[in-house]
C-alpha cells in the first residue's frame, strides 16, 4: 500500500507539473542525451536523398531543408506523421513523446517552423557531449546560431539599412519563442503566474507580447532585426542544458531522481505480479 500511495503521489506531482517548466527541462535533458548519441544530420540526409542538401556551420540549414522536404512544406504537421516518421521514431523513448512536447495545445498538429526551430535548438545544445565536436558555446553565440537559423529559413536583406544586414519575419520569431518555451529553454521565472506555473503556450504568448513592447517592434511591417532578436537573450537559458551534467538546478535533479525511483518500484511490483 505504501508503494501504491507513493506511486499515486508521484502521479499527482507529475500531473501538476505536466505543463510546467520542470518537467519540460527533464524531458529536454533526456532528449539531448539521446541526440548526442544519434547522427541526426546523417539520418536527415538519408530521408531526403533526392535533394541536394545545403551545409552550414552546425548543420542548421540541413535541418531546416530536410524537415521541409520530409513533410513537403506543410504548414502544420500532424502528430501522427511525426510519431510515425523514422527520424522521430529514433528520438522517441518510452516515456517522452516529442510530438506531444511541441503540441501542448493538443491540436494533433505542430507548425512546421516550430518543429524546425525546436529540432535545431536541441541539435545545437546536444553537441557538447559529442566526442567529435569541438563546439564551445556561451549564451551569446548560442543566440547567434538561433539568429542564423531564422535568417537561413526566411531572412531578407534590409535595403533601408546596411546592405549586409538582414531582417526576419516577426511570425518566425514567434515560432522560435514557442519552440524554446516547449523545451523549457525560456527561463523558469517566465513560466510563473501568481505563484503557479504557466504552460508553455501562455508563457510564450506573454513573452512575445512583452518582447514586442520592450523592443519597439512595429507589427505593421512584421520584421525583426538582429539587435531586436537579441533582446530575447535575457529571457532564455542555454547554459543549463549544455552543462546538464553540472547543473545546479537541484529541483530538476530532484524530480528526475523521484521519477527513476518510482519507475523502479513500479517495475518491481509488475515483476511480482507476473510471478
Amino acid at each position: 500500500m505504501s508503494v501504491a500511495f507513493a506511486a499515486s503521489l508521484w502521479s499527482d506531482i507529475r500531473t501538476s507539473q505536466l505543463k510546467g517548466w520542470v518537467l519540460r527541462c527533464m524531458d529536454t535533458f533526456e532528449l539531448l542525451d539521446k541526440l548526442s548519441d544519434l547522427e541526426l544530420l546523417k539520418l536527415l540526409r538519408e530521408n531526403c536523398s533526392e535533394m541536394e542538401m545545403e551545409t552550414s556551420w552546425m548543420g542548421i540549414s540541413t535541418i531546416a531543408t530536410s524537415l521541409q522536404c520530409m513533410f513537403q512544406n506543410e504548414k502544420n504537421i500532424s502528430t501522427t506523421k511525426i510519431r510515425d516518421h523514422p527520424v522521430f521514431a529514433s528520438l522517441l523513448s518510452s516515456d517522452i513523446d516529442m510530438a506531444a512536447i511541441f503540441d501542448e495545445e493538443e491540436t494533433d498538429s505542430v507548425p512546421l517552423n516550430r518543429l524546425i526551430f525546436g529540432v535545431t535548438l536541441m541539435y545545437v545544445l546536444s553537441q557538447d557531449k559529442v566526442k567529435s565536436s569541438s563546439v564551445n558555446l556561451d549564451e551569446s553565440n548560442a543566440h547567434e546560431i538561433s539568429w542564423m537559423t531564422l535568417v537561413n529559413l526566411s531572412g531578407e536583406r534590409d535595403n533601408n539599412k546596411d546592405p549586409s544586414s538582414f531582417v526576419v519575419p516577426l511570425a518566425d520569431v514567434r515560432s522560435w519563442i514557442e519552440a524554446a518555451a516547449c523545451l523549457g529553454i525560456v527561463r523558469g521565472y517566465e513560466f510563473l503566474n501568481r505563484g503557479g506555473l504557466y504552460s508553455s503556450g501562455p508563457c510564450s504568448e506573454r513573452l512575445f507580447e512583452t518582447w514586442i513592447e520592450s523592443s519597439n517592434i512595429s507589427s505593421s511591417n512584421g520584421v525583426v532585426t538582429r539587435s531586436q532578436f537579441f533582446n530575447l537573450l535575457s529571457h532564455v537559458e542555454y547554459g543549463m542544458f549544455w552543462n546538464r551534467n553540472q547543473t545546479t538546478y537541484r529541483t530538476i535533479e530532484f524530480y528526475k531522481k523521484r521519477k527513476r525511483e518510482m519507475e523502479h518500484k513500479m517495475s518491481l511490483m509488475e515483476s511480482k505480479e507476473v510471478v
